[in-house]
């Protein structure tokens, strides 16, 4: 009997579509970060790994997921969130944070969808629903 796949479930970058180099799982809300400010509302689920809230991203210097962490950076500057983080000696209450969250989040998908090599297929698939 010949075996004939009917797909191939090959893991992919979610913005450049290549899946020749390392992958990393981004968090699309840089809970990293949070988890940092207010680890007993956020390390619980960064610690999950919630399909929901991860991309794949191709890693390393230049690539995907470098060019996100550098994207955010400059998203929270402007947004004003590192002022507020000095303002108030690197404390920031939950709703602050979960602000911070969303706008990283849909800051994400935008950027996603921006430029997709995959013809924006991949973007798609990790919008919510």
């Amino acid at each position: 009997m010949k075996f004939t796949p009917n797909f191939l479930n090959v893991r992919r970058c979610a913005k450049c579509g290549r899946y020749d180099r390392k992958l990393d799982r981004h968090h699309k809300g840089y809970e990293s970060l949070f988890a940092s400010i207010l680890p007993a509302k956020y390390q619980a689920d960064y610690d999950k790994f919630r399909k929901e809230d991860l991309v794949d991203l191709c890693h390393g210097r230049r690539n995907c997921h470098y060019r996100i962490h550098q994207i955010y950076a400059r998203r929270l500057g402007h947004w004003g969130f590192w002022a507020l983080m000095s303002k108030q000696g690197g404390k920031l209450t939950f709703k602050q944070c979960e602000h911070y969250r969303k706008l990283l989040i849909q800051e994400c998908h935008e950027w996603l969808v921006r430029g997709n090599k995959l013809r924006n297929t991949s973007a798609r698939t990790s919008l919510p629903r």
